[in-house]
């Protein structure tokens, strides 16, 4: 073959891909076919090791029972991790319970693709080709969160849709969301940051506590007040032992490994003034761009500034990434950006890594949540020198 006819080959192999990863019909069959291969992939890890599906989902699923049984949800179950949740959760998974393991393990997954996917498509003055790319970007990660059987999808899909709704001035909608991506793990009312952009905050409070009222009280349908009192006090014991106990894959986890710095409040209060300093720049608030560029701020903080985050949570930073980079003004270096955190957040932990870097460097020394810090410097730094320059009022 000439060296004309092989660089043609080349050429035409290339423009194949490209148009692979420009179609639409294509990325959303991938996501219609996730949960059944995550849930067969489960399946047969299930049957190869004698042990039931998909540890979390159980104690997802087995939650309710100790909670009408009024056993501490939040020890260890069995041979199993510890269950984090809200009394509220564990009676969300009531239906789980009384379903077959792989149908609920399915079903359970299905939810958490699907609201993202929406999430995502949802997103407002978004070209459909920025949809698609979003989607590949942050597929990595969205099969990390799943094959882990975690919630993280469904929380930053919760609080993406939350913003999404706001915008549309639908309070009661966009209350609902965020109170419920709450009661799955707090740390998600960070979301309700964004509130302070948008009107009516007299509505937004009364809607809010209303969800919140209406969720809390779920639990008595099952249990009496002491039951309930006591799992919160033993879901409060848990939760003071975790946060001493771990850094995380965490800004806090690259300080302690790196710098051998182990001051872990005083770097999340950093993180957190360094959050809140971008809102002095009060004239952008009508401007939509930078709303976007702050919940991809909070996104990203959610999870670096996270004593407990782990490969699976990164999903939530990714989307955020993502959420900047597609509205951002396109530059050279944030193309770098956008490609170091796919290189090293996404694919430094994978086995496309050789093992001897991702096992004694990358995961060492939590280098995973460092591009996306890189990231979340930058997204500040544009946030305090805005200029809103064109009116993008949704």
């Amino acid at each position: 073959m000439s060296t004309s006819n092989f660089n043609d080959s080349i050429m035409l192999m290339l423009d194949k891909i490209i148009k692979i990863f420009q179609n639409e019909k294509f990325i959303l069959r991938l996501y219609f076919i996730l949960p059944v291969f995550i849930t067969v992939r489960a399946i047969i890890f299930s049957a190869n090791s004698n042990e039931s599906i998909g540890n979390n989902f159980l104690i997802f699923k087995y939650s309710f029972l100790r909670l009408i049984e009024n056993n501490s949800m939040y020890i260890f179950f069995t041979n199993l991790d510890l269950f984090k949740y809200s009394p509220t959760f564990a009676v969300w998974m009531a239906p789980f319970y009384f379903m077959n393991d792989k149908i609920g393990y399915f079903i359970f997954i299905a939810i958490h693709t699907f609201v993202l996917l929406y999430a995502v498509y949802k997103l407002p003055k978004l070209e459909k080709k920025y949809v698609i790319l979003f989607l590949w970007f942050i597929l990595n990660e969205l099969v990390t969160s799943l094959m882990n059987c975690q919630t993280n999808s469904l929380i930053v899909g919760l609080i993406i849709l939350a913003i999404i709704t706001i915008e549309e001035k639908k309070i009661a909608i966009s209350t609902l969301f965020i109170i419920i991506a709450f009661f799955i793990k707090p740390y998600a009312l960070a979301g309700c940051i964004m509130y302070i952009f948008y009107d009516n905050k007299i509505k937004i409070v009364m809607y809010s506590i209303l969800w919140f009222v209406i969720f809390a009280a779920f639990p008595f349908m099952f249990v009496s007040l002491d039951s309930y009192i006591f799992q919160l006090n033993e879901w409060k014991i848990m939760l003071q032992n975790d946060h001493s106990a771990s850094f995380g894959m965490s800004v806090m986890g690259l300080f302690k490994n790196n710098l051998m710095i182990e001051a872990k409040n005083q770097i999340i209060l950093l993180g957190t003034i360094i959050l809140f300093i971008p809102l002095i720049n009060l004239k952008s608030y009508s401007n939509f761009e930078f709303r976007m560029k702050f919940l991809a701020s909070i996104l990203i903080w959610m999870v670096i500034f996270n004593h407990k985050a782990e490969s699976p949570t990164f999903i939530i930073a990714v989307c955020g990434v993502a959420i900047w980079y597609y509205y951002c003004e396109k530059s050279m270096i944030n193309l770098v950006l956008l490609l170091f955190v796919l290189i090293l957040t996404q694919l430094g932990t994978t086995d496309i890594c050789p093992s001897f870097i991702r096992n004694e460097f990358i995961r060492p020394r939590d280098l995973k949540a460092l591009p996306c810090l890189i990231v979340w410097i930058k997204v500040n730094y544009e946030l305090l020198r805005f200029k809103s320059i064109k009116n993008l009022e949704y």
